[in-house]
């Protein structure tokens, strides 16, 4: 069962957001799937290789997103 609402608290419940980006069942997914039917209309899903000793992040701007090499940052 799948919910939108944040607030359920239903134990059979989940959100696309719970997922890791990394998650084994979502990486198959998209592999079996490929990315146009994995993602829907509005997503250009990608499984990329990123080297164990990288740190990565999402990053994103305008609702489009793209892996990137984690940095720090001071402000």
């Amino acid at each position: 069962m799948y919910h939108l609402d944040p607030e359920c608290t239903d134990a059979h419940s989940w959100s696309d957001h719970d997922l890791l980006r990394d998650d084994p069942v979502l990486v198959r997914v998209v592999d079996e799937l490929g990315g146009d039917a994995a993602g829907g209309a509005a997503a250009d899903l990608k499984v990329v290789t990123i080297p164990a000793d990288v740190s990565w992040t999402i990053q994103d701007y305008d609702g489009l997103e793209w892996v990137a090499e984690r940095h720090r940052t001071w402000s």
